[in-house]
């Protein structure tokens, strides 16, 4: 249907095209290093067969993640590809659900591998996900309005990282972990963590305390400690963060999105999940802070481990020190050969930091590697 086109002519304003670039703020970004052997302008629309033609036929591999897949969702963001000792390819994305949008949103980790070189893929899974929101492929607005709607309610988990400790194998996955509602902009100032006797535990706040008090921690072995009595209470959490009382498992209602125009309707269904310290509905909830959540795997990426969260470093003074997504490494040469090292930003002090470890991940530290507060992020990647 041609009439669902507008050609140059029509468009109001716009006298001119660039090739190999686009203009922004008068200037040429993401310029073509290559060259440009031909142009062609067309007086109708090309079909996807002449262009084939034209163009030449591009082969490609399999889809690693694509909309209707096992993860229910139908955008994708920010890949992590990583080929391990063994040949076997791994990769992770953000599932997000809410459409593209950050956190705050309902998103997931999916992870999916090859072991023909990146051919063939898995079938998708979701080593780091919450069950608060419904994971279900949903079509989002793409109007002026409708677009810029985000999920209010739901936890999520962000900007994957992939690293392989290439003398124990182990593969490590990291993300950004985002408590309900909480994005990289709402997120408070705080590592969501107190000190208690030269440790440090996640704290939490209780439903019925006022809204400033952290009177609770979560201690050895999962159990939930009243901080202002130093004496364990009932109520402990498992390997994921889900809540228990008295070694029963705590449910609240999952949360269903749907438009009406658009307004987007968050509302509670009657599919009971475990109640998680992350959730909005939870008895007990964590610090409004974004924390570094890891999972390690020694069979590559078949089992993961209970859910780490290993931003116990992160500095009070810090409104949110998340990943620079993408893959870590491990120094290979010198005194610290055998270290594990994973590239972060800040939005207090150093716009860019790393987190690594000396002893194949079971610890990890932190330490700033610049002091430029220009409030840019610093997504890098880092090289040996």
């Amino acid at each position: 249907d041609k009439e669902a086109f507008k050609f140059i002519s029509d468009i109001t304003g716009v006298d001119n095209i660039m090739l190999g670039g686009t203009l922004r703020q008068g200037q040429v970004a993401y310029p073509f290093e290559g060259t440009i052997n031909s142009v062609g302008v067309y007086q109708d629309v090309i079909s996807d067969d002449e262009l084939v033609q034209l163009t030449g036929q591009t082969t490609y591999a399999d889809n690693i993640f694509y909309a209707g897949d096992a993860t229910k969702s139908n955008y994708f963001r920010i890949p992590s590809l990583l080929t391990l000792d063994s040949g076997t390819v791994i990769a992770a994305a953000d599932a997000r659900y809410g459409g593209t949008h950050d956190s705050k949103s309902k998103i997931n980790t999916a992870f999916a591998k090859s072991t023909d070189g990146g051919n063939t893929w898995g079938e998708p899974t979701l080593p780091m996900k919450f069950d608060d929101y419904v994971v279900k492929n949903i079509d989002w607005p793409r109007d002026s309005v409708g677009k810029n709607v985000q999920i209010q309610g739901s936890a999520s988990y962000i900007d994957p990282v992939l690293l392989e400790d290439k003398s124990t194998h182990r593969v490590f996955l990291f993300a950004d972990l985002m408590p309900a509602g909480i994005g990289s902009s709402n997120a408070s100032v705080g590592s969501g963590f107190k000190e208690i006797n030269g440790k440090k535990y996640l704290k939490l706040h209780w439903k019925d305390d006022s809204s400033s008090d952290y009177n609770y921690s979560i201690r050895e072995n999962g159990i939930i400690y009243d901080d202002t009595t130093n004496a364990s209470t009932e109520y402990s959490v498992d390997g994921e963060y889900n809540l228990y009382k008295n070694g029963e498992a705590l449910t609240c209602k999952q949360y269903d999105y749907n438009f009406e125009g658009t307004s987007l309707l968050e509302t509670p269904t009657d599919t009971d999940v475990n109640m998680n310290v992350f959730y909005k509905d939870s008895m007990f909830k964590v610090f409004p802070t974004n924390y570094l959540a890891m999972k390690y795997s020694d069979d590559e990426g078949d089992n993961w481990s209970d859910l780490n969260i290993v931003s116990t470093f992160k500095p009070e003074e810090s409104k949110f020190l998340v990943l620079g997504p993408g893959i870590g490494k491990q120094i290979t040469t010198g005194e610290n050969a055998g270290r594990l090292i994973v590239p972060l930003y800040s939005k207090s002090s150093a716009e860019l930091g790393f987190m690594y470890s000396d002893d194949h991940g079971n610890s990890w530290n932190y330490v700033e590697a610049d002091h430029n507060t220009g409030g840019a992020t610093a997504e890098a990647q880092i090289v040996e």
